[in-house]
């Protein structure tokens, strides 16, 4: 999500509202595992390395405040990516593709302001390194163009020509509701987050993504809760030496994982795991595996 404050640019109810749209599809992301990024430009104090920048007044850092809220609003959480950007673009200046790409992500998904400068310049250079781009339609403000000796434009004019032009080259432009959809829908995202979480160490991640009374059955026994589930699992990493997931499969609001677990004290155990999602989290989990070699390794 691309921020930006500048002098004298105060925010229209229009602009709070897209804010909003962005805070809420955040909050849908990190639910799916998904990393949030929020770009500020932020220059150098000494105004080295801004290039054009220099010459435009109005460019100001922008810093997150003590409660957690950016100005302007767009929310933050702890384990949420925070970039400062030199430029214009979210890659030029910045360690952005390397921390995409130690994470294995190819899809980017573009909010924020402004829609014609810096979201617009993020996509073009997103798409140039070979992502995959979505560009938010209700998700970006704009101000209008002020006359540069063709006309000035207003703020819809831009929006219809930006969105226009990347939607033709450079990226699929679409609504937050209609990614949102998307992810409520995505049974495999969510399980690909929950076994991403739970291989990793990251238990108070995973436990994010079921809901409030889930039912997890395996061959060992049967958990009422999340939390006593994931205790388990946790004093089972401790023996376990590597996870190989084999096979995936996601269809409506189900997904099948297969994986293999290497286990310090007994040979390597496959797993099976059909997972059932209710409102986009986990509600069930059913395991199938060797009883007799998980009892020997818990």
């Amino acid at each position: 999500m691309r921020n930006r404050t500048s002098e004298g640019l105060r925010m229209t109810q229009g602009d709070r509202d897209v804010v909003e749209r962005l805070n809420t599809l955040a909050d849908a992301c990190r639910a799916h595992g998904i990393p949030v990024i929020l770009a500020d430009r932020t220059p150098r104090p000494d105004r080295a390395g801004t290039g054009q920048l220099t010459e435009i007044p109005s460019v100001t850092a922008v810093l997150p405040n003590q409660n957690g809220e950016r100005s302007g609003g767009l929310r933050t959480v702890p384990g949420d990516i925070r970039l400062s950007m030199p430029r214009f673009g979210a890659f030029t200046g910045t360690d952005l593709d390397p921390i995409l790409r130690s994470r294995d992500r190819d899809l980017l998904i573009i909010g924020g302001i402004s829609t014609h400068i810096g979201c617009d310049t993020t996509a073009r250079e997103a798409a140039a390194r070979d992502y995959r781009v979505v560009c938010l339609s209700d998700g970006m403000a704009i101000a209008p163009a002020r006359d540069h000796g063709w006309g000035s434009l207003t703020a819809g004019e831009v929006m219809r020509v930006t969105l226009t032009t990347l939607a033709e080259a450079f990226a699929e432009v679409t609504s937050c509701d209609d990614v949102a959809r998307r992810l409520a829908g995505s049974a495999l995202s969510v399980a690909r987050a929950y076994h991403l979480a739970w291989t990793s160490g990251d238990f108070a991640a995973a436990e994010t993504l079921f809901t409030g009374l889930p039912r997890i059955e395996t061959p060992i026994g049967t958990y009422e809760s999340a939390r006593e589930y994931l205790s388990a699992m946790a004093a089972w990493t401790l023996d376990i030496r590597a996870v190989e997931l084999i096979a995936e499969h996601g269809v409506d609001n189900e997904a099948m994982l297969l994986y293999d677990v290497e286990v310090n004290t007994v040979d390597t155990v496959r797993v099976a795991e059909h997972l059932t999602f209710r409102s986009g989290r986990i509600a069930r989990i059913r395991r199938v595996h060797d009883t007799a070699l998980m009892s020997v390794s818990g």
